[in-house]
């Protein structure tokens, strides 16, 4: 019922750190293997099920986060737990295969400790709901793919990652329409 609200918190709060994870993924390295990377242009809740891109999106590196399925978690002190899973997602470019799969497994790496670090999301609430717990379930690499050529006729190389996460949430309990 909640899930655009909950990828929406977690969009904007994703937005507030990842510049800064970013350059901690890329400090775990030496200098002669220092990534350009470069904060997400689009981070955003619509959907990208699937990661399918219909166009090249002109401006990537891109992130989006879907929360997509809801189901029963039980109940605690008059509160009816929920757990909605998605993913944050996201796409890179580069001329090369080898770069892409560089910034795309050091992006994962930045969205994943984005999620480590933020096991309660601040306790994210409103009127509706409260996030209780937001965790990491697993992860994906889809590996470079030669999308074509770019207007200077050299490769556009893409790839993209997938960080499988799961928000659990209180909702109020049943309301009594009798």
């Amino acid at each position: 019922m909640y899930q655009e609200k909950i990828a929406q918190i977690t969009e904007d709060h994703l937005r507030t750190h990842i510049a800064a994870l970013l350059a901690d993924a890329n400090a775990q390295f030496p200098d002669d293997d220092v990534a350009t990377l470069v904060v997400p242009k689009t981070i955003t809740s619509a959907s990208r099920v699937g990661g399918v891109a219909q166009d090249l999106p002109k401006l990537l590196p891109m992130y989006a986060v879907d929360c997509m399925s809801k189901s029963f978690g039980g109940e605690v002190e008059d509160l009816w737990l929920y757990a909605y899973d998605g993913h944050i997602a996201g796409m890179v470019s580069a001329q090369s295969q080898e770069t892409v799969d560089q910034l795309c497994k050091r992006h994962a790496s930045a969205v994943e400790r984005f999620v480590r670090n933020h096991q309660f999301l601040h306790l994210a609430s409103n009127d509706e709901f409260t996030i209780r717990e937001f965790f990491f379930v697993a992860s994906d690499f889809s590996g470079a793919e030669e999308f074509g050529q770019r207007d200077n006729k050299k490769p556009l190389w893409l790839g993209a990652f997938r960080i499988d996460v799961r928000w659990v949430t209180s909702e109020d309990g049943a309301n009594d329409h009798g």
